[in-house]
């Protein structure tokens, strides 16, 4: 089975992923709040296991990552070098946190688009899209600043 735009919405998706989880652990090593360590950590955790789906996915369907294994296009790819994560994350990045999520299911929405024919594909990414908005509307669970 091939993707529409050879993979591209997945492979733009992946590398979000692969964005996402770098910012997460970067900033977490220097956050002195148990709590938002623990609230950012299962968002990682979370990602990493989506990310690594989404790998095989790709793969199982004849997509091949670049010569370095990634999927990011040059141009995201070049992106992401120059983003700086941030030094520590606290209760204050929450909510930027979550509205990166919110765009990240935007990106879920137009992976299902481009794999709408692969019945086993769409269950993988609903299934990370059920994941996310669990968490997203979760909102208990969500340390608050001060």
């Amino acid at each position: 089975m091939t993707f529409d735009n050879n993979g591209h919405a997945l492979k733009r998706l992946h590398a979000r992923l692969v964005d996402i989880h770098r910012g997460f652990e970067g900033g977490m090593s220097g956050t002195t709040d148990p709590a938002v360590a623990d609230f950012f950590g299962r968002f990682r955790s979370m990602h990493d296991r989506h990310r690594a789906d989404l790998d095989r996915l790709m793969r199982g369907r004849g997509l091949r990552p670049r010569s370095d294994g990634s999927w990011a296009t040059l141009s995201h790819a070049g992106m992401m070098a120059y983003r700086t994560a941030p030094e520590r994350l606290d209760a204050s990045a929450i909510d930027p946190a979550m509205r990166g999520e919110r765009i990240l299911l935007d990106l879920y929405d137009d992976a299902l688009e481009a794999v709408r024919g692969d019945g086993d594909a769409r269950a993988v990414l609903l299934a990370h899209k059920a994941d996310i908005l669990s968490c997203v509307v979760g909102g208990d669970a969500l340390p608050r600043a001060a």
